[in-house]
């Protein structure tokens, strides 16, 4: 890409210079690029941009990036993908020590196995292998304990009277949080669990 010109259009304010003063990351990203077990076009994208764009895209620069992919005339659907890699990749990291419901929401989502190839390829550290490792494990799991089924819905709630309008999505979340952290198994549980979290009205 450096050599046909190509890797400007990827990362706009690249330049020669740039790249001669910063060996150590084109090294990263070599290495990075030839641990990828899959070479999807997101995925290669997502590993570039996290190594050697971090610094133009992952500080809250997210506008500018999208822009830029709307120039390289990348789909919305392949823009979407890329940027949930690049926003998800620090959670898988360090997934281990992070709120397990938030991480179960990204391991379930279809998305996930772009993104579980490309943390293998950026993780450098034991420990980052190791979170790695705790997710792979998570995904081997059967699906129904994985993502099990939830314990309430919206009508439930409406039956018992528990919550009206806007206060049943956070209720909702609420227990399954619960369940996800294994509190509650049960809806005679769950709906208990509401109660108690709404103050019994």
């Amino acid at each position: 890409l450096q050599q046909s010109g190509l890797l400007q259009h990827i990362i706009p304010g690249i330049t020669t210079a740039r790249i001669e003063s910063e060996p150590e990351s084109w090294t990263r990203l070599l290495d990075s690029l030839h641990r990828l077990t899959k070479s999807p076009l997101e995925t290669s994208l997502a590993l570039i941009w996290t190594t050697i764009g971090e610094r133009e895209w992952t500080s809250g620069n997210r506008k500018d990036l999208e822009s830029h992919q709307r120039d390289m005339k990348l789909s919305n659907d392949s823009i979407k993908t890329i940027n949930w890699v690049i926003a998800s990749l620090p959670k898988v990291l360090t997934a281990s020590t992070e709120f397990w419901p938030e991480i179960q929401e990204i391991l379930i989502d279809p998305r996930s196995d772009c993104l579980m190839n490309t943390a293998i390829a950026v993780a450098e550290r034991e420990d980052q292998r190791n979170h790695i490792r705790f997710c792979q494990d998570m995904l081997d799991q059967p699906i129904e304990k994985l993502n099990p089924p939830p314990l309430l819905d919206g009508n439930i709630i409406l039956q018992h009277q528990l919550a009206t309008g806007k206060e049943i999505g956070r209720l909702l979340k609420a227990v399954r949080d619960a369940q996800l952290l294994g509190e509650i198994t049960t809806t005679s549980e769950a709906i208990s669990y509401v109660e108690s979290v709404n103050g019994g009205n």
